[in-house]
């Protein structure tokens, strides 16, 4: 009797030590040192504000941006603010017209964007900011809570995601 309390105390134990970092020391801190820069793909929805020392200047570009749209990603209607970059990899902006912007980083798409309104002469100081707004990671498997996350930076760590479900 002994011997088989001894045998089911133990037979649905596990012992074997996981090691989930094997590069890193036990208790040793390592930072982060990975910088990404997103690329543009086709169906990336795009958020585009320009600004200028003449708001006046560039109001017609930013109402693109006021406006929202159906992503139609869900059951619920999930909507979105900004230019949605077509199949081709293009956007319409308002008087420079269909720009190709799939494969630029978002910081040089802002410098392009930039340089093609002082080129046009619409706008003389222009400073514009681009943000990815459909990022998103789907989290599966054993977790508390199933998901799919829609952080508000560009960046999430494999544990801040886990961490969240």
């Amino acid at each position: 009797m002994v011997l088989m309390v001894a045998a089911l105390s133990t037979s649905c134990r596990y012992n074997r030590n996981i090691t989930y970092f094997t590069e890193v020391e036990r208790d040793e801190a390592k930072e982060i040192i990975n910088i990404y820069n997103s690329v543009v793909l086709p169906g990336d929805n795009l958020h585009i504000y320009v600004s200028s020392n003449t708001p006046e200047s560039v109001v017609a570009f930013n109402e693109e941006t006021n406006g929202t749209m159906s992503l139609g990603l869900s059951d619920k209607q999930d909507s979105c603010i900004g230019y949605t970059v077509s199949g081709s990899g293009a956007i319409r902006f308002p008087f420079l017209g269909k720009i190709h912007v799939a494969g630029y980083t978002l910081d040089s798409l802002e410098l392009v964007l930039q340089a093609m309104l002082v080129d046009s002469g619409l706008v003389k100081d222009p400073v514009v900011d681009v943000t990815l707004t459909n990022f998103r990671v789907t989290v599966l498997g054993e977790v508390k809570h199933p998901q799919q996350l829609h952080p508000d930076g560009m960046r999430l760590t494999v544990l801040e995601a886990l961490a969240m479900c």
